[in-house]
């Protein structure tokens, strides 16, 4: 018990940082790249948001889906603060776990439709980074969960 009230202590400043380095990687970092250039969500001369090149793709669709990529990952941090804190720990993994399997799928299925679009662009490292703490997110949830799992008494 002790364990896992020493590992909530220090679990939210950790998913606070890996939350704001999410946020770092989606405004810095590319996330496609073709023969000649990498291709970043906001910045640079021709982005995805704002380019040119891309008007066409900047429908409602993938607006809302990066909309909701952005806005997922911090809600769940922060309704699983909340039910930590209510006494519903179960549930807080739960739902914070869910809500990062979603950004993962949404995050696939949107780009994987710009590169299928656009057969000229490649993933770039943007993409695999926020991939990867995403992914570092649903594995400490998970391991969470089967902990919790474990303590409940099977009746054979």
């Amino acid at each position: 018990m002790s364990e896992n009230k020493e590992r909530g202590n220090v679990s939210f400043p950790w998913q606070i940082g890996l939350l704001v380095a999410l946020y770092l990687v989606i405004a810095s970092m590319p996330f496609l790249h073709d023969k000649t250039s990498q291709i970043y969500l906001f910045q640079n001369n021709n982005p995805i948001f704002g380019g040119k090149e891309f008007a066409d793709l900047n429908n409602s669709y993938f607006k809302n889906s990066f909309i909701f990529l952005s806005v997922l990952p911090a809600l769940a941090v922060l309704l699983k603060f909340i039910l930590k804190n209510k006494g519903y720990p179960f549930l807080a993994s739960l739902q914070s776990f869910l809500l990062f399997i979603a950004s993962f799928v949404l995050m696939v299925y949107t780009m994987f439709s710009i590169t299928i679009q656009r057969d000229i662009y490649k993933l770039d490292w943007g993409y695999y980074f926020c991939q990867m703490i995403f992914l570092i997110f649903i594995f400490n949830d998970l391991s969470f969960l089967r902990a919790w799992i474990k303590k409940i008494p099977f009746k054979e």
